[in-house]
C-alpha cells in the first residue's frame, strides 16, 4: 500500500490513488467522473492532480 506522501503532493492536492481512497471509489471511478466533467482535476503533464478542496465538496454535494 502506498504511503500518504506518495498519493498527496504539496498544496492538498491528491494523485490518482489518494483521491479514489478518500471518496471510497475505485480508481477507474474516478476517472470516469472526470471525464464527464463531474469531477474537476488539475492536468499538469499526463498526471491528473485533485484538490482536497474539490474532493471534500463532491463527498458532501452526494450526501443524503
Amino acid at each position: 500500500m502506498r504511503g500518504d506522501d506518495e498519493t498527496q503532493d504539496q498544496a492538498g492536492l491528491r494523485r490518482r490513488e489518494g483521491a479514489a481512497r478518500y471518496l471510497g471509489v475505485h480508481p477507474r471511478t474516478l476517472d470516469r467522473l472526470t471525464e464527464r466533467g463531474e469531477l474537476p482535476a488539475v492536468r499538469i503533464g499526463r498526471r491528473k492532480l485533485y484538490r482536497l478542496e474539490t474532493l471534500e465538496r463532491y463527498a458532501a454535494s452526494r450526501e443524503r
